[in-house]
């Protein structure tokens, strides 16, 4: 009918299913996409996750291969930006009581005997065409109207080698 257009799934009970998970896609060919969603929405969210019960768990966790490695992007994010937008935006609220909070937290790591050139952050600005730009590999703005002492650092590096230091 024509007020037939979602699918709604519910869990039978507020205590919620025995399994792990109200859906699950098992995709088992390979080379094959599991889940393709495309969407024609002009100003509508394509997809929204709300979790605003959540405290210790993740909204969104995707793991990859832990032999092998991803040969191609694990993430991909393409888009034309548009002015005052961004490719990834994030909010971070860090008004709890004497709280580490981190608005973006990368941990890398390299633990085998192969040279390796690893990059935990990697930034790639190429401008062209004729016009006068303005390029800003990695840029920070950091205030404080605190009354009271505090500490204000736009960039905070350290490096330690312990091992054989060619440079």
């Amino acid at each position: 009918t024509s007020s037939d257009d979602s699918l709604i799934f519910r869990n039978p009970s507020s205590s919620g299913t025995d399994s792990a998970f109200l859906l699950q896609l098992d995709q088992l060919a390979s080379g094959i996409i599991a889940l393709d969603i495309n969407g024609s929405n002009t100003t509508a969210d394509i997809v929204d996750i709300a979790g605003s019960s959540l405290t210790t768990g993740s909204a969104l966790i995707a793991t990859g291969p832990t032999s092998t490695g991803v040969t191609d992007h694990f993430v991909k994010l393409t888009s034309d930006v548009g002015s005052a937008a961004a490719l990834i935006y994030g909010a971070p609220d860090f008004s709890g009581s004497a709280v580490t909070g981190y608005g973006l937290n990368i941990t890398a790591t390299d633990s085998t005997a192969n040279a390796n050139t690893d990059y935990g952050v990697y930034s790639n600005l190429a401008l062209t065409g004729d016009a006068a730009k303005t390029g800003i590999g990695l840029y920070s703005s950091d205030n404080s109207s605190s009354t009271t002492a505090s500490n204000i650092i736009a960039l905070d590096l350290t490096t330690a080698n312990h091992g054989n230091n060619s440079s």
